[in-house]
């Protein structure tokens, strides 16, 4: 249930306050896409709740809120904000200081 609710808070910031970048220049040229504080709430995730809770909530909800804004995109997302969340999780698990879980 828990993953439930996250994944749904995920996915609100992403379709409530994107903002549009186009014309970026990035290393591979033009980057179009948007900004959002859902990342935010992917690292919030994994750092509360841990790498699976971070993975899953942040793929299935980046992807959904993809899929309805760009649905070409959206099983890249998943898959590749899923990991950003289980990595993010993963490094918490690490680093964190002894009496802390």
């Amino acid at each position: 249930m828990i993953i439930v609710n996250w994944t749904f808070l995920r996915y609100l910031p992403q379709i409530g306050f994107s903002i549009p970048i186009e014309g970026l220049t990035a290393i591979l040229g033009r980057a179009r896409g948007y900004i959002n504080v859902g990342d935010a709430m992917i690292f919030t995730n994994a750092l509360l709740f841990g790498p699976i809770v971070g993975g899953v909530a942040g793929g299935i909800g980046s992807a959904v809120a993809d899929f309805i804004s760009y649905p070409v995109f959206a099983p890249y997302t998943l898959v590749i904000k899923g990991f950003e969340g289980f990595i993010a999780g993963i490094l918490r698990m690490e680093r964190a200081p002894q009496g802390i879980s």
